[in-house]
């Protein structure tokens, strides 16, 4: 065992879920539902295991795809008619995409920097923990088996003070699909299984798309695409060269006009797309 697993084992802010303290006890149970494969995956092993986290919630950046908003309905049919619950969704009061088109710019990560999570997902998620009265909880987040780095840098921001949004809201981490040693790969199996289809969940304009992601964009979301290029071309930004940070959207479509989208290998037997 490495020093960064024996550390991540046993930090104080990492939860596991055979914890049965007292004190633990009276943490609430928050599942930070990201809308792709491994939370949805996350969410029926739980159903598996006979238990649902106290609360799920969404922080809807306003700019999923329709695919994704309409999975998320789904789910929520899903769980209020086994469970009694739903998926709670929060957003900022103006969406990513119109602060960006105000502001004539591009999302952060087109400059490397990853400040939309923090406004658009964590902010939101935050602020409605507080307003509610949730400030003694245990945060589930859905890194699957083979995201150990990302866990442990999560768990180093919170380790260090560094997740600002969060004030005031005393929580520990926990990662069960880590715990649970559940890949990806096997989620999506099982969750074709059960009789869902997951796939990535992102803004559809954002600039960790490859290049197949955007080709898909443009044939499945023709409008949805041509409001990403709108955006594009609106930014005032100098030192990027368009959303896919080193090159232009629209330059790189225009360059494929000849492209064809039955070429593709992104169409798995459940009929998924695999953004």
């Amino acid at each position: 065992m490495n020093n960064d697993m024996k550390e991540f084992l046993e930090s104080e802010y990492i939860f596991w879920g055979d914890e049965d303290s007292n004190e633990e006890k009276t943490r609430k149970t928050v599942f930070s539902f990201g809308g792709g494969v491994d939370s949805t995956g996350m969410l029926f092993e739980f159903d598996r295991r006979g238990f649902m986290p106290d609360i799920l919630i969404f922080a809807d950046t306003g700019g999923e795809r329709p695919d994704i908003y309409a999975h998320i309905s789904k789910l929520n049919k899903w769980l209020f008619d086994k469970w009694g619950k739903e998926i709670i969704i929060v957003r900022q009061a103006e969406t990513l995409y119109d602060e960006c088109i105000r502001r004539e710019t591009l999302p952060a990560l087109a400059l490397g920097f990853h400040t939309c999570s923090q406004k658009h997902k964590i902010r939101p998620i935050a602020n409605w923990l507080r307003e509610n009265g949730h400030t003694h909880i245990v945060k589930i987040i859905g890194y699957d088996a083979n995201e150990f780095d990302r866990a442990r840098r999560g768990l180093t921001s919170v380790e260090n003070g560094k997740n600002t949004e969060e004030y005031k809201i005393n929580m520990k981490l926990w990662f069960p699909l880590i715990e649970w040693n559940k890949s990806r790969k096997e989620l999506k199996k099982n969750i074709n299984e059960i009789g869902f289809c997951a796939s990535k969940s992102s803004c559809f304009y954002c600039p960790a798309m490859g290049e197949g992601e955007v080709r898909q964009l443009k044939e499945y979301y023709p409008d949805l695409y041509e409001k990403a290029i709108a955006m594009e071309k609106g930014s005032k930004l100098s030192n990027t060269k368009g959303l896919g940070r080193s090159w232009s959207w629209e330059g790189k479509m225009k360059q494929d006009e000849l492209f064809s989208l039955g070429d593709m290998k992104g169409v798995e037997s459940c009929g998924c797309l695999n953004w």
